[in-house]
């Protein structure tokens, strides 16, 4: 939302379609091109010098009553004017174009058969400009009896206004040198008031000078900044984004004043309900400022900070008028050392606003009106500081009268209170003492009764889920028993032997799953049964893989193919175990393998280590999800086998208790790839802890937990 640019472009709209004549850059040595200028809006900044010439030449541009005022508007702005030399001596001249803040303006003109550009602004550095001014001055040269049509492109983040003058270069220097004397007398008279305010503040301790000293220099760094002073004075070589700044001091000006203002008029005490008010408004703002700046929306909050601050100028002229009415000194000086700046910050922000035509003018006016502001506020500072030291001294007269008559009746009866104090003490320091002892004692068994209760309710709802899981998938190998068994009764003699063949084999298969699973209960018990230890014997990987082979669960009819490329290795371990961590890995693989799919299981010799992977040719899994499936009872999001959700937990366990580790991979072949690691030296401690330990340790040096 574009508030104050809206109305001001509604505004020239209204202006209406006159053609604007050619300036004669002759008839004085300052001419300012107001009433001459026309106008484009670019919303998306996308046009070019020749699109902007052709909408020129059909009549699209506004003509503008005055000056440009455009608010704040994240457009690019184009304005054209025609300058007439009809001397015959070729003239010189300089276009400046303040105020100085605009971030980037280019001036376009069509010479020798293509267009020329020059770009200024704030982001340009300082000292790359040809014309060494705090604001955009552009050198043009027109020949004798003759003219040239100009197209300014104005782009910027705060509030776009543009006054373009042209002057000779004689004239635009002394103006140049007025206003940097202007702003250097500003920035050192805000430097000395500051400074004196703060050693003030430093030997009275009182706040209305410190308040001052922060107003004061908020404002004075603003003014500047605004006028581009600081950005020749500090960072000439650099282009300088001065919106966030702008829009950060706006909201330390609105909060320094208020926090003067109050401390001077005593509104907290005398008004608490407008001080509540203005407290709330210039807080908010100042939040706002810094917000809005630091996320980039300064273009959008700007306009409604200048609303805030025209709301807190008001309730604070109000409210200062109100009591000096009444008869507050301090409230009346306030109101005549604020008033003529308050005016021109009025006219100004309502300008910005876009309630009326903008005049660069007034920032001049409210340079040399705050030339006298510091001087009226320092008094009216000055005065308040004299009359709280004054109230200040009268107070502690009284008190210390006061002081003085209590002290006797006060030391009469210290003496008799000590003494009764002390046995109070005593008594009360043994019985806190003890409150607090009986106090950490019951935290203590709080704490390890409310852990038995959580540990108890996870093992209750762990064996719950495990049992039904497990009551799930013993259905389907029963129910294949139960439909065999019912087929060979119902058939006859003759098809007897071969169905009887057939469903034999089919109950094997189930029995055999039915085994499988009983196995895998039983080592998941024994997994988390604190006082088991592994069986270690020898163990051929390629026999006990052979085995594994053997009892899994690769059907012919499925289309997988099982490809085993082993090294030649003898390894200790709990054999059983082992069986059960490839059984569950060749499982999944297959179980997760499409039709016609291809599972692989290989190893290799790594740095001491034996590494055996598992690939397979499924959908893999998402890499967000890997090390959730190492969890209990956890599959994957996407998966429709059945399953405990146990198989990797068990796996990941087993190999810890042998010193190893587990990682899930992505296969060459497309799939999924899990990589088991195991010590071909038995680690010394052989529970379950001690292997996870020994892992974790050497984690940190052998490669094969680097990858």
């Amino acid at each position: 939302m574009r508030l104050p640019g809206c109305v001001c472009l509604l505004l020239i709209m209204v202006a209406g379609l006159a053609e604007a004549r050619p300036v004669d850059v002759t008839t004085a040595p300052v001419v300012a091109l107001a009433g001459s200028l026309q106008h484009l809006e670019d919303p998306g900044a996308e046009l070019t010098p020749e699109a902007v010439h052709d909408a020129w030449r059909k009549g699209h541009f506004l003509q503008l009553r005055g000056d440009l005022s455009a608010g704040y508007t994240d457009a690019a702005i184009w304005l054209t004017f025609q300058l007439a030399n009809p001397s015959e001596v070729a003239q010189t001249r300089v276009l400046s174009v303040p105020p100085a803040h605009l971030d980037q303006i280019t001036l376009y003109w069509y010479e020798a058969g293509s267009w020329q550009a020059v770009t200024l602004g704030d982001d340009q550095p300082w000292t790359d400009r040809a014309l060494r001014d705090r604001v955009s001055s552009f050198p043009v040269s027109l020949p004798p009896d003759g003219g040239q049509r100009y197209f300014l492109r104005i782009e910027s983040e705060g509030n776009v206004a543009a006054a373009p003058t042209v002057a000779t270069p004689e004239a635009r220097f002394w103006s140049a040198q007025l206003g940097m004397f202007l702003y250097g007398g500003l920035m050192l008279a805000g430097l000395v008031v500051a400074l004196s305010n703060v050693l003030q503040w430093w030997l009275v301790r009182q706040r209305v000078f410190l308040f001052y000293a922060m107003f004061v220099a908020v404002s004075t760094a603003y003014l500047l900044l605004v006028e581009g002073v600081l950005h020749v004075l500090l960072n000439p070589a650099a282009p300088i984004a001065a919106a966030p700044w702008v829009t950060v001091l706006h909201g330390a000006l609105m909060l320094t004043s208020h926090l003067f203002m109050r401390e001077v008029t005593g509104l907290r005490r005398l008004a608490p309900l407008v001080d509540g008010i203005l407290w709330v408004l210039t807080l908010g703002a100042a939040l706002a400022a810094v917000t809005s700046a630091a996320a980039g929306w300064d273009l959008y909050v700007k306009p409604w900070m200048w609303m805030a601050f025209l709301v807190q100028v008001v309730l604070a002229l109000g409210a200062s008028g109100w009591l000096a009415v009444l008869g507050h000194r301090g409230a009346l000086h306030y109101l005549l050392a604020f008033a003529a700046t308050a005016i021109g910050l009025v006219v100004s922000a309502t300008a910005v606003i876009g309630w009326h035509d903008q005049a660069i003018e007034h920032n001049f006016g409210n340079a040399l009106t705050a030339l006298v502001h510091l001087v009226l506020m320092q008094l009216v500072a000055s005065a308040s500081a004299r009359r709280a030291q004054l109230t200040r001294t009268e107070a502690e007269a009284i008190e210390l009268d006061a002081i003085r008559r209590t002290q006797a009746q006060l030391e009469q009866e210290v003496g008799a209170r000590t003494a009764a104090l002390h046995e109070t003490n005593a008594s009360l320091q043994e019985e806190v003492a003890r409150g607090q002892l009986l106090a950490t004692r019951l935290e203590h068994a709080r704490a390890r009764l409310e852990q038995a209760l959580a540990e108890q309710r996870e093992l209750t709802a762990e064996q719950k889920n495990f049992m039904r899981m497990v009551a799930h998938e013993f259905r389907t190998p029963m129910a294949v028993i139960s439909a065999s068994s019912e087929m060979i009764e119902e058939t006859s003699a003759e098809l007897l032997d071969q169905l009887a063949l057939r469903s034999l084999k089919r109950q094997q298969r189930a029995v055999s799953r039915l085994k499988d699973l009983i196995e895998r209960a039983l080592a998941f018990e024994e997994l988390n049964d604190s006082g088991w230890t592994l069986r270690r014997e020898r163990l051929d990987l390629a026999e006990l893989i052979d085995d594994v082979v053997a009892q899994s669960r690769l059907e012919p009819t499925s289309g997988v193919t099982l490809e085993v490329d082993l090294e030649r290795v003898v390894l200790e371990g709990d054999g059983q175990l082992l069986e059960v961590l490839f059984g569950n890995l060749l499982d999944n693989a297959i179980k997760h393998s499409p039709e016609a799919g291809h599972v692989r299981v290989s190893s290799a010799m790594e740095d001491g280590w034996l590494r055996v992977n598992v690939d397979d040719q499924g959908r893999g899994v998402p890499e967000a999800e890997r090390e959730r499936l190492f969890q209990k009872f956890t599959r994957g999001s996407d998966t429709n086998v059945p399953g405990f959700g146990v198989g990797l937990y068990m796996v990941r366990r087993i190999a810890q208790s042998h010193g190893g580790r587990v990682a899930l991979l992505d296969s060459p072949s497309g799939g999924a790839r899990v990589s088991v690691w195991l010590p071909l030296v038995p680690p010394a401690s052989p529970n379950v802890d001690g292997g996870q330990d020994q892992a974790e340790g050497l984690a940190g040096a052998g490669d094969p937990f680097r990858e």
